[in-house]
């Protein structure tokens, strides 16, 4: 069994789908007895009273200059360093000896700063910073992708050199509980998003969608719930438009106690995202035998499988009689999102995961 170094993220940031899956492979690593170490940057410079703009570069000095720095010290005794977190690619530098892997999540940012998504405006600091964390990852040759759709992305924009090894390992459910939803008799009825306010999450649109299916027999007495960051601007503008704005609630700082009550109690998960790396959500969801409607597009075809009904993320119009016209066929979804979950399974991703240490350990 090789000892593992993990690279966590910087708490501060509040990347809180990083810091989950690093809490979680954890949990794993720890319950089959797994030699490994996990370490992320200490906050000494971010936690400094300072203006909003000047504490960013304040962070910088504890990931980019002190952290750096201190894995040179330790982490010559380590077997292999895993990156949990491919932003964090610029750790490479930091390992002269060791055999490093990483997961790649997406690269929507890395896509944006080479101009390929005009929707995402990145700042010449976050070019530059996006760059080096490219030239990063093109140096390291054993990576773990979320999706095949991560993958194909990864490949192409650093192709992988000979000796390369790269994988798919989907993330496991997190929420694990299959027990018979517990629905309330004097619970009104509710659609569901989960996600933040970045643009290919897609929350106006959640937003324009529900106003639609709201003017429907199957779901006149619904509500939205809209669960995750509070809501921008443009959302907020968004549900005043509405029609249906006192049918819509922006539901913040939801534990996962309280998320996985909202997954167990909804109609349907609406997640109508432009883009995404995995799209966690999507088998969250069918963990608590809740219907997903989602986009007809991957990774979230490929994630959902024959397990969700599939509506264009752009036409609020034809996708409200998508989601009429399988209405009726939602249970015999619910249960093929059941049976999807095999592919998912925590033991599943700590096995594979757990397999790609030792093959690269080898090597």
């Amino acid at each position: 069994m090789p000892k593992v170094l993990l690279i966590e993220n910087y708490l501060p940031d509040q990347q809180l789908s990083m810091l989950r899956y690093g809490d979680v492979l954890k949990k794993e690593l720890e319950k089959i007895g797994y030699n490994f170490v996990s370490l992320r940057p200490t906050s000494l410079f971010g936690r400094l009273p300072s203006p909003q703009k000047l504490k960013k570069w304040l962070r910088y000095i504890d990931k980019y200059i002190l952290f750096p720095i201190r894995l040179k010290f330790t982490s010559h005794s380590f077997d292999l360093v895993h990156i949990l977190d491919h932003s964090n690619g610029v750790y490479v530098n930091s390992f002269r000896k060791n055999k490093v892997i990483i997961t790649c999540h997406d690269l929507l940012a890395i896509r944006a700063a080479l101009g390929e998504i005009p929707q995402q405006e990145i700042s010449k600091t976050g070019k530059i910073l996006q760059k080096w964390i490219r030239k990063s990852l093109s140096k390291i040759p054993y990576v773990i992708s979320v999706s095949a759709a991560s993958q194909k992305d990864l490949d192409r924009i650093c192709p992988p050199m000979n000796g390369y090894v790269r994988k798919v390992i989907s993330t496991g459910v997190l929420l694990s509980d299959h027990e018979p939803r517990n629905l309330s008799s004097d619970t009104q009825p509710f659609l569901l998003h989960v996600g933040g306010n970045q643009w290919y999450k897609n929350r106006s649109y959640v937003v324009d969608l529900f106003s639609n299916l709201k003017t429907t027999e199957p779901f006149r007495n619904h509500k939205l719930f809209l669960v995750g960051k509070p809501p921008s601007p443009s959302l907020l503008q968004s549900i005043d438009n509405s029609d249906q704005a006192d049918a819509i609630e922006c539901l913040t700082d939801v534990s996962d106690e309280e998320l996985i009550r909202y997954y167990r109690q909804a109609e349907a998960l609406l997640f109508p995202s432009l883009y995404e790396g995995f799209g966690l959500p999507i088998i969250e969801s069918q963990s608590h035998k809740t219907w997903v409607i989602t986009t007809q597009k991957d990774p979230m075809m490929d994630i959902a499988g024959e397990g969700a009904t599939l509506v264009s993320p752009k036409d609020s119009e034809n996708a409200c009689s998508t989601i009429l016209e399988e209405y009726s066929k939602k249970d015999e979804l619910i249960k093929a999102g059941t049976r999807n979950l095999e592919r998912f399974s925590m033991p599943l991703m700590i096995k594979n995961i757990t397999k790609f240490y030792e093959e690269v350990a080898s090597i």
